[in-house]
């Protein structure tokens, strides 16, 4: 009996594609860790059946035929790049174009180079310590689309800093300029050894109207009383889409800052595992997601506590208008060995339109019994007291929304310290709302 479907055979396609591709190229990033699993099973992918995929369908993904060559047009995307205002910064500047990296877009300190650079350059200049990080902590099995990404091994950031250094402000730029539909499979590896500090911007966008996806994947190793700030900003029109999974272990005193900023784009999937494998750590992770039309973005959260006396706190908000779909889906683990911990998570949403959706699921594991946990989420329209308020004082209606509105993801963007970046997100918020 033959059970392929379409759906199927499209998928067996492009991974024997990959495949063969692959086959036949020098790949960097080969050859580095044996613990990189290619054993592609389409009867596992992801389905609506699958508890962490209930709401978010990817069967529109998997009809698509994928091509595995692009072109790009270097001054089309020069003139994007001169168009964001963090983009004249004086810091590193890794631009990446439908999976490789763009040298004559980028800029990089030369000082630096043994630190911060790419994952394919690092792969040639100090293999042994990619081989460190690189699937180690983030297992294959998870899904069929880690198989993917660790099938292709697109470029991506690489940052490995040893202990007490400073690396300066980081920015990468994941691109996809095709006539084709064409998928990128970027591996982020950072390290941060002790003491070391670091602050980075990731950025994906597309040009175009063709289908594109984004599936990469982020490893990040955070060592005793080190410092991480990691923005992730998603901008994507109504036929990208987006799977990635960021994976973050932080140990004893070390710090980080997350956020994730999601602008657009037709089906976002944002995975973020955060293991808190030592005590006194200090974790704060925000989420924005503002989607309009017939799009769907999806943020599956987990914390997981293994140690005492550290704090976690956790604060997501979603704007959604058209017929968008909203999902957040945050889990807090909190170990029996993980006494005098501290967890705060929260979910806020405002819903536009009467087409809109909103699905949210905070939840808590706890094993521990001397901890200070809480978790909750809301969902509702503007006020309309508000809005009459602002009206009576001049104010349009639309004007009014649109106040509101920002104001209520505002709170989200006062925490990112780059006032460049904050500037930016404003204007997608303007634009948008």
């Amino acid at each position: 009996m033959n059970l392929a479907t379409p759906t199927t055979d499209l998928l067996h396609h492009y991974h024997a594609a990959l495949l063969e591709h692959h086959s036949m190229m020098t790949h960097p990033l080969h050859g580095l860790s044996d613990q990189l699993n290619k054993d592609f099973d389409v009867s596992k992918w992801p389905t609506t059946r699958h508890e962490e995929w209930k709401y978010t369908s990817l069967k529109a993904l998997s009809q698509i035929e994928f091509s595995l060559e692009a072109s790009s047009d270097s001054k089309k995307l020069k003139s994007y790049l001169e168009s964001l205002p963090f983009y004249h910064t004086e810091a590193h500047h890794l631009v990446f174009v439908n999976g490789l990296f763009h040298s004559e877009l980028s800029r990089l300190i030369p000082s630096e180079e043994k630190t911060v650079s790419s994952t394919y350059v690092h792969a040639s200049l100090i293999p042994e310590q990619l081989a460190k990080v690189i699937g180690i902590s983030c297992p294959a099995e998870r899904d069929e689309l880690r198989k993917l990404n660790n099938l292709v091994l697109h470029d991506g950031l690489s940052i490995q800093l040893p202990k007490g250094q400073t690396a300066t402000q980081v920015y990468v730029y994941q691109l996809i300029d095709s006539e084709q539909p064409f998928a990128v499979h970027s591996r982020n590896l950072i390290h941060l050894a002790e003491n070391a500090e670091c602050k980075v911007v990731e950025h994906f966008a597309a040009f175009g109207n063709k289908s594109h996806w984004f599936n990469p994947t982020t490893e990040i190793q955070i060592d005793a009383h080190a410092r991480l700030e990691y923005c992730l900003i998603q901008t994507q029109s109504d036929v990208g889409f987006f799977t990635g999974l960021s994976y973050l272990r932080q140990s004893d005193s070390s710090q980080l800052s997350h956020h994730t900023i999601s602008t657009g784009g037709r089906l976002i999937r944002n995975n973020l595992d955060l293991i808190l494998d030592g005590s006194h750590i200090e974790s704060h992770m925000n989420g924005l997601y503002m989607l309009t039309n017939d799009t769907l973005v999806d943020n599956h959260t987990l914390v997981d506590h293994q140690r005492p006396h550290s704090n976690s706190n956790e604060f997501y908000k979603g704007i959604m208008d058209g017929k968008s779909c909203g999902v957040f889906n945050g889990k807090i683990f909190v170990r029996q060995a993980a006494q005098k911990t501290n967890a705060f998570q929260s979910n806020r949403n405002i819903v536009l339109s009467p087409d809109a959706s909103v699905y949210t699921k905070p939840q808590l594991e706890i094993f521990a019994d001397d901890v200070k946990c809480s978790h909750g989420a809301t969902s509702g329209q503007l006020d309309e007291e508000s809005i009459f308020y602002l009206r009576s004082r001049g104010l349009s209606h639309a004007q009014a929304k649109a106040l509101l509105t920002k104001a209520f993801a505002g709170e989200i963007v006062e925490r990112i310290p780059q006032p460049e970046l904050r500037a930016y997100i404003e204007q997608q918020i303007d634009q948008r709302f």
